[in-house]
């Protein structure tokens, strides 16, 4: 990440770059105590962020603002090799950015998600039921529910249930996961093992 510092401390920097949008709708108050978050209705958006890194190439949906917390939901997500639909929201706090998120696609890679989790491996391709959930101590946990997950040039495939538990500094953990394997390549997960056969 990051870091400025300045006269009352650290701060964590976050830049969007290349940002392009179409908003048919923006609401950004409202006299009326049902319409008190901002809306924003979106048509298009595209943009590349630098913390969690991520290259978004086409969004479509709706984003509202509440305070600290930002709820998203968007029928189409697509990112270099992903296309998805995402529920979910958003928190900033002090220990920072912290997301919990559903995410149903229709085709998925592990490249576009590096920068949310370097643990993860690259090289997968998958589709299937997600959910993204991170801490403020920097935890991320990741479960894939039934999902199917493609080693791509002939790795071999693993489908099921998978629930990682990614921390800080490459620890990690796996929860109630139940994968089937079928030629899949253990290469994939050799950086998580400190021994394979």
């Amino acid at each position: 990440p990051e870091v400025v510092h300045a006269a009352r401390g650290d701060v964590r920097v976050r830049r969007v770059r290349g940002l392009n949008a179409a908003l048919p709708y923006v609401r950004l108050s409202s006299p009326l105590p049902s319409e008190a978050a901002m809306r924003i209705e979106i048509e298009d958006l595209a943009a590349r962020l630098n913390d969690p890194q991520l290259a978004i190439e086409h969004v479509r949906g709706t984003v509202t603002i509440d305070a600290d917390s930002i709820a998203l939901d968007l029928g189409e997500v697509r990112l270099p090799r992903s296309t998805a639909r995402l529920r979910g929201t958003l928190h900033a706090t002090h220990q920072g950015l912290t997301y919990d998120l559903a995410i149903q696609a229709s085709q998925g890679s592990t490249d576009d998600l590096r920068g949310l989790a370097r643990q993860l491996p690259p090289g997968l391709d998958g589709r299937g039921g997600f959910a993204l959930r991170s801490t403020p101590g920097d935890t991320l946990v990741f479960t894939g529910d039934p999902i199917t997950v493609v080693g791509r040039g002939g790795g071999g495939t693993a489908s099921g249930r998978l629930a990682l538990v990614l921390g800080p500094a490459g620890e990690w953990g796996m929860d109630d996961t139940r994968l089937t394997l079928r030629g899949f390549d253990l290469e994939y997960v050799r950086p998580l093992l400190d021994t394979l056969p």
